[in-house]
């Protein structure tokens, strides 16, 4: 059955007094530590996650240190190419690799413009053969007088 527009799929929302998935998982610990008299669940879970960890536990490690050490997220950074730098693709390349190399440019940057290089070859064919005549004109060289 399709919704119709601008009309809401859950017309009567969320039921009143519905507890999401953390509220539920905190109720449930906290009834836990009541029936066996643990004053901190957390601290007491937290407490055997770390001596598993310490008996050898690679998964309790691993836990333990993403929770700690979140993995690194790449961080996208513009690449600036003055007009005073390389014209054409192969002098771009090298530029960008010059740039891989002092680490101005991310690897994965510099791979995702090699594989448009064909794009960018074709575009410096189209400019040498006059599809550009003029750096201020964009026009056909058939169409020039």
């Amino acid at each position: 059955m399709a919704f119709k527009k601008g009309q809401s799929g859950n017309p009567n929302g969320r039921p009143t007094g519905a507890k999401n998935r953390n509220t539920l998982l905190a109720d449930a610990l906290a009834s836990y530590g009541k029936q066996h008299n643990i004053d901190d669940v957390h601290g007491a879970i937290l407490a055997g996650v770390i001596q598993q960890s310490l008996n050898g536990d690679l998964a309790a490690s691993k836990l333990i240190l993403d929770r700690l050490i979140p993995a690194l997220k790449p961080i996208d950074k513009p690449i600036n190419i003055e007009p005073s730098d390389p014209q054409t693709a192969s002098e771009i390349v090298i530029k960008l690799f010059e740039g891989v190399l002092t680490g101005n440019v991310q690897i994965t940057d510099f791979k995702q413009i090699l594989e448009m290089m064909p794009k960018l070859k074709q575009a410096e064919r189209s400019v040498s053969d006059g599809f550009f005549a003029d750096g201020q004109h964009k026009y056909f060289a058939s169409d020039k007088e």
